[in-house]
């Protein structure tokens, strides 16, 4: 059963838009718009001469195609790949040299979006994929051109179309812009209307100097990527993001990115009844004004999933709801309606705190705190949640000592695709990612698998996402075909982003 908020977290006040965000650059920094051209480097040269590999034809050393999971999983592409190096913290003097924040969205026609990092150049890139896995950009588009200032973990929507004339490309990404507060991040947005080929002006979201993007786990540590966006039926954008200090802030864009409305304090930042820093929002939206925005909170050790709630477009949101309040660490919520209206959360839980550390139990018995994935739903047009339970129970499919920083979709049959960050050795760096199916709602899902061809052996390196696991590295089409993307990072050696597509079965 869901819950209010406890009273001292209790915030029923109505959070209304107010002002417009016009399309502009930030005069204090001063970027130079220098159009759509690969600034070179080993991972955009990478890009262009092994992007043009079809799905079928994409290379042994990407993995076979295979069938698993009621998928037939096609052979990865490598996207991008580069070096391996990563110097101490300069800021944006840092000698970081590698490919790292794949970030991939699809459409109904089966074009698959991928946009990464490259470090190198500081600036986010984009390639696009037909149905059959062909390139079908000369160059990765240059998405944030900010020479001189890192530019990292996208997030991409795109819409429908069966042309590169047909499809809007929209992202938000972090700029570790640094404007006189203790940490650096703004979030930034960008539109196309050509598939992807050439972008619109920058538009700047959070335009504070407080650290925009960055999800707190406690005063010393954070994730970078706390923000989402989610592009809903009728063509609304809507974007959410947290900042160092805790505050949550919602904006959208009615005109296809070009404005966005002002921002809204949704809650979070300390004092009074929002003692607590937020971190990592999730949003979902269904096709009749709701609006549902998910996050945690940090600074403690037993933290709930709170929920945030509109009916009318994001116009104003109440709450919070807590679907479930337990003694464990509740993290990186991802939450997605279905057609017939019912939302859906996943979420990770770890009963060791942050760091999922051992525990001693009610009858004196030493447990591990790994975490572990959970979940619930809601039915359509209500807030009241069934009792969260763990999706899976032990290790068995995947192999994972733990799973956690989940990704949530559903398509038109109502079937909800999960797929997860695998550690070996929990909180250590992941290695490959996981993926199972619900056919029945979210009653019950299918025996876990590792995705091919996106790593998981200790060959391989870790997951990349250096700069934070708040990421978004699942795509689901409304027929069921599935994209997952991946950054791999092997110390002094290679870094690479690769993307693997799915077909449900016959």
């Amino acid at each position: 059963m869901a819950k209010q908020g406890a009273e001292s977290r209790q915030n029923r006040r109505p959070v209304a838009l107010s002002g417009s965000m016009s399309t502009k650059l930030d005069s204090q920094v001063g970027f130079a718009v220098e159009g759509n051209i690969a600034k070179g480097g080993v991972g955009l040269l990478a890009a262009v001469c092994l992007a043009a590999l079809p799905w079928e034809a994409a290379g042994e050393a990407a993995g076979a195609g295979v069938s698993l999971a009621g998928l037939d999983w096609s052979q990865a592409i490598e996207v991008a790949s580069g070096n391996a190096h990563r110097g101490p913290w300069r800021q944006n003097d840092s000698e970081f040299d590698f490919v790292d924040d794949a970030a991939v969205a699809v459409n109904d026609e089966g074009f698959v979006a991928v946009a990464w990092a490259d470090l190198p150049t500081h600036d986010i890139f984009l390639q696009v994929y037909g149905p059959e896995g062909e390139a079908l950009l000369e160059e990765p588009s240059n998405i944030s051109r900010s020479p001189g200032i890192f530019s990292w973990i996208p997030r991409l929507v795109m819409t429908n179309g069966g042309s590169l004339d047909e499809i809007s490309v929209h992202v938000i990404w972090q700029d570790i812009v640094f404007r006189g507060g203790g940490h650096g991040g703004e979030i930034f947005s960008t539109s196309s209307t050509d598939g992807g080929r050439t972008f619109g002006p920058l538009v700047n979201l959070s335009d504070v100097i407080e650290g925009s993007g960055k999800g707190r786990t406690d005063p010393q540590r954070w994730h970078n990527g706390s923000y989402d966006l989610f592009l809903c039926p009728a063509g609304v954008l809507h974007a959410a993001w947290t900042e160092y200090e805790g505050r949550l802030w919602y904006s959208r864009s009615t005109d296809g990115g070009v404005t966005f409305s002002g921002r809204a304090h949704i809650t979070g930042g300390g004092g009074g009844d929002e003692p607590l820093p937020t971190r990592a929002p999730s949003i979902a939206a269904d096709g009749g004004g709701r609006v549902v925005i998910a996050h945690t909170v940090g600074d403690i050790v037993d933290a709930d999933i709170h929920l945030w709630v509109s009916a009318d477009g994001g116009a104003e949101f109440s709450g919070p709801v807590v679907p479930h309040e337990s003694a464990g660490y509740a993290d990186a919520p991802r939450v997605v309606f279905d057609g017939a209206g019912a939302l859906h959360l996943v979420y990770a839980e770890s009963l060791g705190g942050p760091d999922g550390a051992p525990y001693v139990d009610g009858d004196g018995e030493r447990r591990s705190g790994a975490p572990q994935l959970m979940y619930t739903r809601a039915a359509a047009g209500g807030m009241d949640f069934i009792p969260a339970r763990p999706v899976f129970e032990g290790g068995a499919g995947d192999d994972a000592a733990a799973r956690a920083f989940p990704f949530l979709r559903a398509d038109a049959r109502g079937h909800l695709h999960l797929a997860w960050e695998r550690f070996a050795d929990f909180p250590g760096r992941p290695q490959g990612l996981g993926y199972a199916r619900s056919e029945d709602g979210g009653e019950t899902f299918g025996t876990p698998i590792l995705v091919p061809g996106l790593g998981g052996a200790a060959a391989e390196g870790f997951n990349g996402s250096q700069q934070g696991l708040l990421s978004s590295k699942l795509g689901v089409s409304s027929s069921g075909r599935v994209a997952l993307a991946n950054g791999l990072f092997v110390g002094g050696e290679r870094s690479e982003v690769r993307v693997v597509a799915a077909e449900p079965g016959s």
